[in-house]
């Protein structure tokens, strides 16, 4: 069954092996973010560390521009 369905998308293989790869990017990129936050949470404030605190909280914030701009191309196509 699956040699059948690969003869399909032989031509396509590239484009398959992208989109696969790019699937488990977005995944990754998406799990990243309630890690972090975890993080933060747990370990960052107890110890009242305002400079890890501050660029913590500025990867989220660059995390969540990623997100909004990756959720507007998805509404785009």
């Amino acid at each position: 069954m699956i040699r059948n369905f690969m003869h399909y998308y032989k031509p396509y293989m590239k484009l398959l092996i992208g989109v696969i790869i790019g699937t488990f990017a977005m995944a990754g990129l998406d799990l990243i973010f309630p890690v972090m936050v975890r993080e933060l949470i747990n370990r960052v404030l107890p110890s009242k560390n305002m400079t890890a605190l501050f660029w913590g909280s500025a990867i989220l914030l660059l995390l969540y521009i990623f997100e909004i701009g990756r959720a507007s191309c998805r509404e785009r196509v």
